[in-house]
C-alpha cells in the first residue's frame, strides 16, 4: 500500500460507478471543526453529478446542502459507513472508519 492509501479521508461510493476521495485536509476539517466540505452528489438516472456541501452542525449530525444554501430533507450522522439513497434518484455513500 502506498502512503496515500493510509491517510485518513472520506470516500464516496456512487453506486458501483466509481469511488472518489474527498482529500485528506477536507476529511480532516470535517471531523474536527464544524464548517462545510464540498463533496460530489452522483444522480444515477441523468447521470449528472451536482456539487453539494457536507456540513457539520454544532450537535454532531451532518447535513448535505446544495449551493443554494437548500438543505435537503435528511439528516446523515458522522460515524462509520453512513450513507443515503434519496427518493429523487440521487445516491451517495460517505464512510469514515476514524470519525
Amino acid at each position: 500500500m502506498s502512503a496515500v492509501e493510509h491517510l485518513p479521508c472520506l470516500f464516496m461510493m456512487l453506486r458501483a460507478t466509481s469511488c472518489q476521495r474527498l482529500p485528506a485536509e477536507k476529511s480532516e476539517k470535517l471531523s474536527k471543526h464544524y464548517g462545510r466540505v464540498a463533496v460530489d452528489v452522483y444522480d444515477v438516472e441523468k447521470e449528472i453529478r451536482y456539487n453539494m456541501e457536507l456540513v457539520r452542525k454544532m450537535n454532531g449530525r451532518c447535513n448535505l446542502e446544495d449551493w443554494d444554501q437548500v438543505t435537503l430533507t435528511r439528516n446523515i450522522q458522522a460515524g462509520k459507513g453512513i450513507g443515503m439513497s434519496l427518493v429523487n434518484g440521487m445516491f451517495f455513500r460517505i464512510f469514515s472508519d476514524w470519525l
